[in-house]
């Protein structure tokens, strides 16, 4: 019996370091996808309807995602008919691109700071040669998380002339 109760906690306390060490995860995967031009893993990790919204004031996050099924969002899919597409601006395409990210996310570190943890929510301040940057991660279920927001430094060269 006594032996069975220390499965158990052990058997706990992994679960809660799996669960807990999830945003880290996310963030590693975040940092090696842009340093290895992965989409697809980048697609993955990263809800760029959300993602974008944040980058650019104004925008509505609907007039950025897939275009509405007209079986399962009718309404949506005769707004998306009548009104017209409204794109960001190529700087903000320009960030979310494999290299772009890779320049403010950098290369993966073993500790990077903490700037909120929560039970949900988690934001890392990354800093590289651009400035320091924040990545909020949202949790999607139990042990999926999605970067939401992208807090970026100031403007700099490197996204100004447009070289990444």
């Amino acid at each position: 019996m006594r032996r069975s109760g220390i499965v158990l906690l052990s058997l706990i306390a992994a679960a809660a370091l799996i669960v807990f060490s999830g945003p880290w995860f996310a963030l590693r995967a975040l940092q090696s996808a842009a340093r290895d031009r992965d989409v697809q893993a980048l697609a993955e990790i990263i809800d760029y309807p959300a993602v974008r919204a944040g980058l650019v004031s104004g925008v509505d996050p609907e007039t950025l995602g897939p275009a509405p099924n007209i079986w399962q969002d009718p309404v949506g899919a005769v707004r998306r008919a009548i009104i017209p597409n409204r794109r960001p601006p190529a700087v903000v395409e320009r960030r979310l691109s494999p290299d772009g990210l890779h320049a403010i996310a950098g290369e993966p570190s073993l500790f990077p700071r903490v700037r909120h943890w929560g039970p949900n929510r988690v934001r890392f301040a990354v800093r590289t040669d651009a400035g320091e940057s924040l990545f909020t991660f949202q949790r999607q279920g139990v042990f999926r998380w999605r970067l939401v927001h992208l807090g970026l430094p100031p403007v700099t060269a490197t996204f100004r002339d447009g070289a990444r």
